[in-house]
């Protein structure tokens, strides 16, 4: 009885051992697929516009929105603003990480004072994508009385057995449209 009782223990033991084995060595195979970026707004002396970024995640400063002010010629107007992304983790469960930029335009009268707005992405490359809609965000859009709202989606396509990283960059670029004469 003794007997069978130590060869049933060492065999329990290698078997807990072996399993220990396995899941540290998936642990350890595991893919890190991480990105990371920063956005920044510029505006000229003569925008006022108020900026709000959001998403789903809390990637934004650790938040889940943030909302920048352009004062335009007054005397509390920054001009350059910026914020980073924190550090986005990408899995078989979580591919992509989305956020909405809305521009409103703060102008007295935005139907006569109104604003032109593109956006520049840079350093998004394969196996990471980026689509924002509208897709035509590079040309300059008219921000007058309606918001105008970017949806920028940046995903990871590649296979997750292997170590990736990207960093990107975000510039919105405000400026404020000369009225029709």
């Amino acid at each position: 009885m003794r007997k069978k009782f130590r060869i049933f223990s060492t065999l329990t033991a290698m078997v807990l051992v072996v399993i220990v084995m396995c899941v540290g060595i998936w642990a350890a195979s595991q893919a890190t697929i991480t990105g990371s970026g920063s956005l920044t707004f510029t505006g000229g002396s003569d925008v006022k516009a108020k900026i709000t970024i959001s998403s789903d995640d809390a990637i934004i400063d650790g938040s889940k929105s943030k909302v920048f002010d352009f004062y335009g010629s007054e005397s509390n107007s920054d001009n350059e603003q910026s914020f980073g992304f924190g550090n986005l983790s990408f899995s078989a469960d979580k591919q992509s990480y989305a956020f909405t930029i809305t521009i409103h335009n703060t102008f007295n009268d935005p139907n006569t004072d109104k604003l032109a707005s593109s956006l520049e992405i840079t350093g998004i490359a394969s196996p990471f994508n980026v689509t924002v809609n509208p897709e035509d965000y590079t040309t300059d859009k008219e921000v007058a009385s309606e918001d105008l709202i970017y949806t920028v989606t940046i995903s990871y396509d590649g296979e997750y057995e292997e170590t990736a990283s990207a960093t990107f960059s975000v510039s919105l670029n405000l400026s404020k449209v000369s009225p029709a004469e």
